[in-house]
């Protein structure tokens, strides 16, 4: 006997799970979980976990509060954040509501902090990678032997990317990254 399930927490619970419940009365229950799916919630809880992609979503979600940004998905605002900061300055300085003022200029105080455009191209740069793991998994034809292949293949090519020195000395990072070290370090 089988059971899959598309990796929602209320199927996988360790105690209170579906799966754990069916599995209690069948020991040879076959447990099968969409692995794209789980992909998706391992990203979720790992940004839970990490303070600062907290505090990024809390910076991200101000946005989506502002006028003109409503219904707007997080990842394109993620790319719109560094060229908002010049209408940003524009607005605070027209702006006669004291209030608004204020909540602008927090605002483009958070933004301005190099750690968080920095951390916004790192992650454009991961999702890319992510995504196409996650593309790969959803596919009719993928096979349960080519997964961890996959996955380690992935897994490489990041940590070649991120964690392993080249000739020089240097770490290669990604497209997005380089450009805005590149950037910062002009400056």
């Amino acid at each position: 006997m089988s059971f899959a399930s598309d990796g929602a927490s209320v199927m996988l619970g360790r105690s209170t799970g579906v799966a754990s419940r069916r599995k209690e009365r069948n020991e040879c229950l076959f447990i099968i979980h969409c692995i794209a799916h789980r992909l998706a919630l391992a990203c979720n809880s790992a940004e839970k976990k990490i303070d600062f992609c907290k505090y990024v979503e809390h910076v991200i979600n101000k946005f989506i509060k502002l006028d003109g940004f409503l219904g707007m998905k997080q990842s394109k605002i993620c790319l719109l954040i560094e060229p908002l900061m010049d209408t940003l300055l524009k607005i605070i300085t027209s702006t006669s509501n004291n209030s608004q003022r204020q909540n602008f200029i927090s605002l483009y105080t958070e933004i301005c902090d190099w750690k968080l455009v920095v951390f916004l191209h790192f992650l454009w740069d991961i999702l890319g990678y992510l995504s196409t793991l996650s593309k790969v998994f959803q596919r009719k034809n993928i096979q349960i032997s080519d997964i961890d292949p996959i996955i380690e293949l992935t897994l490489n090519k990041i940590q070649q990317q991120f964690l392993n020195y080249d000739d020089d000395g240097r770490l290669p990072l990604d497209e997005h990254l380089n450009k805005i070290l590149l950037n910062f370090s002009r400056k």
